[in-house]
């Protein structure tokens, strides 16, 4: 019935591109994944740059569902050659994050940070802090996060995302250098000093735990400490 009803909007108008993706979905569903591969490679509705792209990302995503790496790295390389946008290049290497190709990811990350900043600067680098992340690059992590917090007032909620993603993933020592380079800078912050005394005790090591509240003491106003 679901594909009956698309089928009547295409007869209507072969070009909504929304139609395609809704009934390529249904397809995935029904199990006919040659026929939602083959509607989503179909290029009719594909009026700008804006809409080509998102087509490709909704194939690039079901070829990644379907374990077809192999086209899903040729259509990577085909939308690659055209659109370098920082927002394009975050995208594919967030994909490929989800895909476990971290190397991969970090080099299109690498290259969009290298770009004009967008709107989604913030985003960008949160996204750079967790590639690093994976790969073990604790020092380059911290320099991401130095450019984080430089990159404007509104992004301490980012970097306490970031804190909740590494500790959430078992980086528990990253998470506490992150912590320690931000207390480096914002030294009045009581949460940070608590969140540094949990990542402590997450690696296991309660001596360096209660070393944070030491520190807390030493830092903060006698009538703060009760914050902690």
């Amino acid at each position: 019935k679901g594909l009956a009803i698309y089928d009547r909007q295409f007869q209507k108008n072969p070009f909504l591109r929304a139609t395609a993706q809704n009934k390529a979905s249904l397809l995935m569903k029904l199990g006919r994944t040659e026929e939602a591969v083959g509607l989503l490679r179909d290029p009719r509705g594909l009026t700008s740059l804006d809409l080509e792209a998102t087509a490709s990302f909704s194939l690039l995503e079901t070829l990644f569902k379907l374990d077809r790496r192999t086209e899903a790295a040729t259509e990577i390389d085909d939308l690659l050659a055209w659109d370098k946008r920082p927002a394009t290049l975050m995208r594919v290497g967030n994909l490929l994050m989800e895909q476990r190709e971290y190397a991969k990811a970090l080099d299109l990350l690498e290259k969009a940070t290298s770009g004009v900043r967008d709107w989604n600067y913030e985003e960008l680098l949160t996204s750079l802090a967790k590639c690093r992340a994976k790969l073990g690059q604790a020092e380059d992590l911290v320099k991401v996060t130095d450019q984080l917090m430089r990159s404007s007032s509104s992004a301490d909620w980012r970097l306490q995302n970031l804190q909740g993603w590494l500790s959430a993933e078992g980086f528990h020592d990253l998470a506490a250098q992150v912590i320690q380079n931000r207390l480096a800078q914002q030294p009045e912050k009581t949460d940070l000093y608590f969140s540094l005394a949990t990542a402590r005790a997450d690696t296991g090591s309660t001596s360096e735990a209660f070393a944070a509240y030491e520190a807390a003491a030493k830092a903060l106003p006698a009538d703060r400490l009760g914050e902690l």
